[in-house]
C-alpha cells in the first residue's frame, strides 16, 4: 500500500504576537473556521490536537492557571452522533433489545443459532482453562478446529460476563445491535482526523456502519457484521505509510494489534482488508514512485513491531489453523469465486431489503446472487448515491484523496464480482482480475460478494470529505488562502439553486438506502427441559444423540449445548470439518454404521447426508442404532417432540434401545443409554 507525505504544505501554529483573534485565523482546519486551501487530508495535525492548542490560547488562561476542580468539557460533537448510531441501530431488531435472552433473528436453526454457540463456547473454555481454538464437544467424537470457523473468539471473549450469567443469546443480541453503531462510530472517529465539519464525519460513518452490507449480514452473521477495526487499520496504515509523522513504532505496535483482534473476530474480513490495503499502497506507490523508499525506511521499524504484536498473539491459533487437528487443505477456488460474487447490475438494483424497492425492482436484484441469498448482495448503491457520487468526483477531482477513494471503490467493487463477469444473474466467461489472485493461499478461501464491505469504506470517504468540501466552498471567499469566519447564512460559490439540488439528491440517496427493518426475528422455542432442573440429569461429558441430527439447518441441538454450558458432548455438528480428500465439508464427520446418521437427517428433512438415499425404518437399521450407541459410548438420546416425525424416531429408538423413553419438558429422553436392556445383545 503506500507511500507518500502527499501534503501540500506545513500547517504551523500562529506566532505568540497573533493571539489575537487566533481562533479565527489558524490555518488548520476547525469546527467553523476553514482556511481555503488547505485540505483536511494533508493536515499536519489531527484536529483535536489543533483544537486544543487553540482552545488554550483562545480564553487567555493558561493551563496551570486552570482550577483543578474543573469539570471537562463534554465533546457533544463526538457524543451526539455516536448517539444517534445507537438509535438507529435499535431499529434493526426491534422488538428484540439488546440483551434478550428470548428472542432471536432467524431462527435456532441456523446461522444466528451457530453464532451463539461459538459465543458460548469461548466463554466456557475461557471459564474452564479449556483450549479456545480446538474442541470435541461438537461434531464427537473427531472433534472441530475452530479457526477454521466463525468463532470470534474476541467477541465471545468480551461477551463472556453476559454469557455466563444471561446466557449466549443475550450476548449475540447485544453485539448484534451493537455492530452497527460501534462499526459507523469507528468510521466516523477516523473521518474527523480528515474532514473539519462534524455532519461530513457523521455521514460518512452513516454509510459504512449502516450500508446494504450491513443490512444484508445483519439477517444472521456477528463476525460479519462486527466491523469497526478496518477502517482503524487502514488508518494505521495510512499513518505508518503516507502521513509519515509521529512515532512508527507505536503506530506498529497498533497495527498489530488490530490485525490480531480483527483475525479474532473474522479471519475472512483481515485477509480482505490486508488485501485492499495492499492494493491501495501499490497504487500509491506507482502514482508517487520517488517516494517509495522514504515511505518503506519510515514504515519499516512500525511493521516489525506490527509483527512482533501479530506473532506473540496469533502464533498458537496460527499453527492450529496450519497444522493443528481437523484442519483442513483448501482447493483452489474455495472462496467461491464463481458462487458468492456481485453483479455488474449490483450497485443499481435493489433487493427485497431495501425499504422502497419496487417489487419488480427487488425480484431482480433477489437473484442476483447464486441460490437467490440477497442477504449477500452488499453492492447496492442506488441511483441517486451513484449520482451524489459522480457530482462529488468530478467536482473534487484535483483533492488527490477524493481521486484515490474513488479509485479504491471501483477496485474493491471489480474485486468483489469475482473471477468472472456476471450480468443480471447470468455469468458470462469475461475474466476478471480476481481470478488472477484466486489461487493465492488464504485468498482463495474469501467470498467475493463480501469485498463489498471495503467499497462502502471507500465511498464513505468520497461522501464525508467531498461535502467537507462543498462546505468549506460555501465558507470562502475572495483570494486563495484567506480565512474567514462560519456564515451559516451565507450560500456562497455553489448558489442557492444547486444547494437545493445536492441536498434533493442527497436526501433521494438516504431514501434509497433505507433498511426494510426489523430484521425478522423469532422466539428462540429451546425446549423448557434444558432451562429446568431435569437437565442435570445429563452427567457433565455425557456423550448425546440428538434428534433432529446436529448439522447444517438444524443446529437446534447446539443452541440446546450451549445454554446449558457445554453440559453435554454433541454428536454431529454445524461446522467446516475436513471431508473427503481433506478439503472442506459443512457436514459432520461420517460415522459408523451410516445409516444412523442418514436416517435422522433425512427424517428431519435436511440436506440429504452426503447425499444419502432414504434409509428404511426396519430391523437392520434398529440393529445399527445399537452398534452406533455402543461405539461411541452414548449416554443419552435426545428427541424434540417438535420436530417432524419425531414419533418414527421414538419407536426406532424405543425398539433399538429395549426401553421406553422419559417425557417431560418438551423432550423424550433416554437416560443411561450404555445400560439399555437391548444393548446386551446388539446383534439380535
Amino acid at each position: 500500500m503506500i507511500m507518500t507525505n502527499m501534503n501540500h504544505r506545513a500547517h504551523p501554529l500562529p506566532r505568540p504576537s497573533a493571539r489575537k483573534n487566533r481562533t479565527h485565523r489558524v490555518g488548520v482546519p476547525i469546527e467553523g473556521h476553514v482556511t481555503e486551501g488547505t485540505r483536511p487530508m494533508d493536515a499536519a495535525l489531527p484536529p483535536a490536537a489543533v483544537a486544543a492548542a487553540v482552545g488554550s490560547g483562545a480564553t487567555g488562561t493558561s493551563r496551570a492557571g486552570r482550577s483543578p476542580w474543573r469539570v471537562p468539557k463534554v465533546p457533544w460533537a463526538v457524543v451526539i452522533p455516536i448517539a444517534i448510531y445507537g438509535v438507529l441501530g435499535l431499529a434493526a431488531y426491534f422488538p428484540t433489545w439488546p440483551g434478550d435472552p428470548s428472542r432471536i433473528p432467524q431462527c435456532t436453526c441456523a446461522d444466528a443459532g451457530l453464532n451463539s454457540w461459538f459465543l458460548a463456547a469461548t466463554a466456557h473454555a475461557i471459564a474452564h482453562g479449556h483450549d479456545l481454538f480446538f474442541t470435541s464437544v461438537l461434531n464427537y467424537p473427531v472433534g472441530v478446529n475452530l479457526t477454521y470457523n466463525t468463532q470470534m473468539p474476541l467477541l465471545g471473549l468480551l461477551a463472556a460476563p453476559i454469557t455466563l450469567t444471561a446466557g449466549p443469546i443475550a450476548s449475540l443480541n447485544l453485539l448484534m445491535w451493537l455492530a452497527f453503531p460501534i462499526s459507523a462510530s469507528s468510521m466516523f472517529l477516523v473521518l474527523r482526523r480528515w474532514t473539519s465539519w462534524t455532519p461530513a464525519a457523521f455521514a460518512g460513518g452513516l454509510l459504512y456502519g449502516f450500508s446494504p452490507y450491513m443490512v444484508g449480514q445483519s439477517t444472521a452473521h456477528l463476525h460479519l457484521m462486527f466491523i469497526p477495526l478496518p477502517p482503524l487499520i487502514m488508518l494505521a496504515v495510512f499513518e505508518l505509510f503516507v502521513r509519515r509523522t509521529g512515532n512508527p513504532r507505536r503506530w506498529g505496535v497498533a497495527l498489530g494489534l488490530l490485525a490480531a483482534g480483527q483475525f479474532l473476530i473474522s479471519s475472512e474480513v483481515l485477509v480482505t482488508t490486508g488485501l485492499v490495503a495492499v492494493i491501495g499502497l501499490v497504487l500509491l506507490a506507482a502514482a508517487r514512485p520517488g517516494q517509495v523508499l522514504l515511505s518503506l525506511r519510515f514504515a519499516f521499524g512500525g511493521l516489525l513491531c506490527a509483527l512482533v504484536v501479530v506473532v506473540a498473539l496469533l502464533a498458537y491459533p496460527t499453527w492450529v489453523f496450519f497444522v493443528g487437528p481437523e484442519h483442513y487443505t483448501p482447493s483452489p477456488g474455495t472462496g467461491g469465486g464463481l458462487l458468492l460474487r456481485s453483479d455488474l447490475l449490483g450497485p443499481v438494483v435493489p433487493t427485497s431489503l431495501e425499504q422502497f424497492s419496487p417489487a419488480s425492482w427487488a425480484a431482480t436484484g433477489d437473484k442476483l446472487t447464486v441460490f437467490r441469498d440477497y442477504s449477500e448482495n452488499g453492492s447496492y448503491l442506488g441511483v441517486p448515491l451513484l449520482l451524489f457520487l459522480v457530482y462529488l468526483v468530478a467536482r473534487s477531482w484535483r483533492d488527490r484523496w477524493i481521486r484515490f477513494s474513488f479509485a479504491m471503490a471501483v477496485v474493491t467493487f471489480v474485486l468483489s464480482l469475482g473471477s468472472s463477469l456476471s450480468i443480471d444473474g447470468h455469468s458470462t466467461a469475461i475474466p476478471l482480475p480476481d481470478a488472477l489472485i484466486e489461487h493465492v493461499p488464504l485468498v482463495n478461501n474469501l467470498l467475493p460478494s463480501r469485498i463489498s464491505m471495503l467499497t462502502s469504506l471507500f465511498v464513505g470517504v468520497i461522501v464525508a470529505v467531498g461535502i467537507d468540501g462543498l462546505r468549506r466552498s460555501s465558507l470562502t471567499r475572495g483570494k486563495p488562502g484567506a480565512t474567514v469566519a462560519f456564515d451559516p447564512g451565507r450560500v456562497g460559490h455553489l448558489g442557492p439553486v444547486r444547494w437545493v439540488a445536492v441536498l434533493l439528491v442527497a436526501a433521494l440517496a438516504v431514501v434509497a438506502l433505507l433498511p426494510r427493518w426489523p430484521n425478522r426475528t423469532v422466539p428462540t422455542d429451546i425446549p423448557s427441559y434444558f432451562t429446568s432442573n431435569t437437565v442435570d440429569r445429563i452427567a457433565p461429558g455425557t456423550v448425546a444423540l440428538t434428534y433432529p441430527y446436529a448439522a447444517a439447518g438444524h443446529v437446534q441441538p447446539m443452541v440446546w449445548q450451549a445454554v446449558t454450558d457445554m453440559g453435554f458432548s454433541l454428536i454431529g455438528g454445524y461446522a467446516l470439518i475436513p471431508g473427503a480428500g481433506g478439503t472442506p465439508s459443512l457436514f459432520p464427520s461420517s460415522l459408523q454404521p451410516p445409516s444412523v446418521q442418514q436416517f435422522l437427517i433425512n427424517e428431519a428433512g435436511g440436506v440429504p447426508f452426503y447425499a444419502s438415499a432414504p434409509v428404511a425404518d426396519d430391523d437392520n437399521l434398529a440393529r445399527d442404532v445399537r452398534h452406533f450407541v455402543l461405539r461411541y459410548r452414548v449416554g443419552v438420546v435426545l428427541v424434540d417432540r417438535a420436530t417432524r416425525r419425531s414419533a418414527q424416531v421414538d419407536r426406532l429408538m424405543t425398539r433399538a434401545l429395549g426401553m421406553a423413553p422419559v417425557v417431560g419438558g418438551g423432550m423424550d429422553a433416554w437416560y443411561d443409554v450404555q445400560s439399555a436392556p437391548a444393548l446386551r445383545e446388539p446383534d439380535s
